[in-house]
């Protein structure tokens, strides 16, 4: 018999076993149809579960099956048709309102979402699907602490399973709990060998955290690979990671190449969006990408909370457009008036700092910070009056307050204006200072021994400051000022505050 021969008779065979197999029923139609969809064939599993409902228009797990199916084409109005047509028919099936939770989170519907998750969950404790999407919900929403709670348990629930891990992690990063974030990428690779998910996000991270001591340029290039080998070599979401992994490694010629070559993947163009463009225009300028903070929710408290992220990276312009967002949502937010008030001092913008950390002050008068920082701007600006009245009053409202006392001791140590200086109550809060941090504090210990100099007692003043020296973080951050005014009273001479500029 000849192999064609054979190839007929195989094909006829087959053909005779699928008509004698060919469903009849509603069960039969929906057993096939949800093959078909697992299989990775929507189309085909629409055709048996519009049989499977027309034989039985209440067969709710079929209204389901084929919502599930709309939803994987993108018919996103019929597949919530179908989710609402299933929960009408059978209220107490979890996996519709796990469906419709879903969808609703596509498109951002938050609270329908975790309204649905939360049905799925009561009538379903161990789905894990339900927690993930909740955990996500939550975190646009802002509530990263629930958020981890729902990852925390869908771990829990199914602690081989490397999507778990890889999806607190995102959570996590989102946060800016990069370590952590990290061992759960770890943790996905260990018990997830095979799944490519988790090998590209840690690649992500590892070339793009904003801070350093996260990066990896050389494991990020090996996760990158392995991530491409698994997906495919012309998927974009893997090149992405290895243009980023080649970017951190220097070779921006080969990050613009591969960056280009993810772009034009048509799926992750369209997931991408503007950050694909951003990504090679970063690149072409030979510059490494970094991962900005997400804006979890679009309240004035999620604006911020990224604010803060941007002050901490040093990028005081974007913190600002953040907290002007944050008052234009909420003119009562003391927080944005202050983050604001810290990040105009920082770019040297003295007025609109002081202007900011009033209304912060006005808007929550316990709240320490805020005169502390607006002393500071004092200071700077030769308001020593001003500075002390702030500083007295963090001291009524804190007086341990450390900063405060040493701040305060500072001025009337070196004041440049001779009615402000004196020595006895210097000694006094520097002292106070000095024994709440057991005398091993730099800053503190640095007013001590100033406060000692303008006593005259300069024997003092060194023992002390030479003391500041064991504080190797405040030396590193300090070095050169701690060494002058060693020298300064070494020489028995008191320390005196530069006559500060006024910024009008």
């Amino acid at each position: 018999m000849s192999t064609r021969i054979a190839a007929v008779l195989v094909l006829a065979l087959f053909a005779l076993s699928a008509a004698a197999q060919e469903p009849k029923t509603a069960k039969e139609f929906f057993d096939r149809g949800t093959k078909r969809a697992d299989l990775g064939f929507p189309d085909r599993a629409l055709a048996d579960l519009d049989a499977a409902i027309k034989l039985d228009p209440k067969f709710a797990p079929a209204f389901a099956a084929r919502g599930a199916a709309h939803q994987a084409l993108g018919r996103l109005n019929e597949a919530l048709a179908d989710f609402d047509a299933a929960i009408k028919l059978d209220p107490k099936l979890p996996g519709p309102y796990t469906e419709r939770g879903t969808l609703y989170a596509s498109r951002g519907d938050y609270v329908k979402a975790t309204a649905d998750l939360d049905e799925a969950i009561k009538l379903d404790p161990a789905n894990t699907t339900a927690y993930r999407v909740r955990g996500l919900c939550r975190m646009r929403t802002g509530d990263t602490e629930a958020a981890l709670r729902d990852a925390g348990e869908a771990i829990k629930l199914a602690p081989k399973d490397p999507a778990g891990y890889n999806h607190r992690a995102g959570i996590l990063a989102a946060r800016g709990d990069w370590a952590d974030a990290l061992k759960d990428l770890d943790e996905a690779a260990r018990v997830g060998p095979n799944f490519a998910e988790g090998f590209r996000a840690r690649a992500v991270v590892l070339a793009c955290c904003p801070y350093a001591k996260y990066r990896d340029g050389v494991q990020a290039f090996k996760d990158a690979e392995r991530a491409r080998e698994l997906m495919g070599a012309a998927n974009g979401f893997a090149l992405e990671a290895l243009a980023a992994a080649t970017a951190e490694l220097g070779d921006y010629a080969s990050a613009e190449k591969w960056q280009k070559k993810a772009n034009d993947d048509p799926l992750y163009a369209a997931a991408a969006g503007t950050t694909a463009a951003d990504r090679l225009a970063t690149y072409t300028a030979k510059r490494p990408y970094r991962l900005d903070p997400p804006l979890l929710g679009t309240d004035a408290k999620a604006h911020v909370t990224r604010g803060n992220q941007f002050f901490v990276r040093g990028q005081y312009d974007r913190a600002i457009r953040d907290y002007d967002a944050a008052i234009k949502l909420d003119p009562k937010s003391a927080k944005a008036f202050y983050g604001r008030g810290c990040a105009h001092a920082r770019t040297e913008d003295y007025i609109r700092a002081l202007l900011d950390l009033t209304e912060a002050i006005k808007l929550d008068p316990k709240d320490t910070s805020s005169y502390v920082d607006r002393a500071i701007v004092r200071v700077i600006r030769g308001d020593w009056e001003q500075a002390v009245a702030d500083f007295d009053e963090v001291i009524k409202l804190d007086p341990k307050h450390v900063n405060a006392l040493t701040h305060r001791a500072m001025i009337r140590a070196t004041c440049p204006e001779d009615k402000l200086r004196d020595a006895k109550k210097a000694l006094a809060d520097a002292k106070e200072a000095c024994e709440l941090t057991n005398w091993k504090a730099g800053y503190p210990m640095e007013g001590y021994a100033a406060a000692c100099a303008e006593a005259g007692n300069f024997e003092e003043a060194m023992k002390w400051q030479t003391r500041v020296l064991a504080d190797k973080d405040y030396v590193a951050a300090n070095g050169p000022s701690v060494r002058f005014r060693l020298e300064l009273y070494q020489a028995k001479k008191p320390l005196r505050t530069g006559t500060a500029r006024k910024a009008d």
